[in-house]
């Protein structure tokens, strides 16, 4: 489940911290007690989230229109 405010689970950053400190997707697996495959899925996944929100955030930045929010 997405944490309000978040593109990640929990999970995936929980992966991502790891492989960004040099473990390999087998040693992760091994800490967290699950497959390497079920890494490699949570990592494809946290990747290809990120770049649908970079893609998203470049869309907004091009836009000529200015936004306002009211709360």
């Amino acid at each position: 489940m997405l944490k309000k405010n978040s593109i990640l689970t929990n999970r995936q950053k929980e992966v991502l911290r790891y492989r960004r400190d040099g473990l390999a997707q087998w040693q992760v697996a091994q800490l967290l007690n699950v497959s390497e495959s079920a890494i490699s899925v949570v990592e494809r996944a946290a990747k290809k989230n990120i770049r649908l929100a970079k893609k998203t955030l470049d869309a907004f930045y091009t836009m000529d229109a200015r936004f306002f929010c009211t709360i």
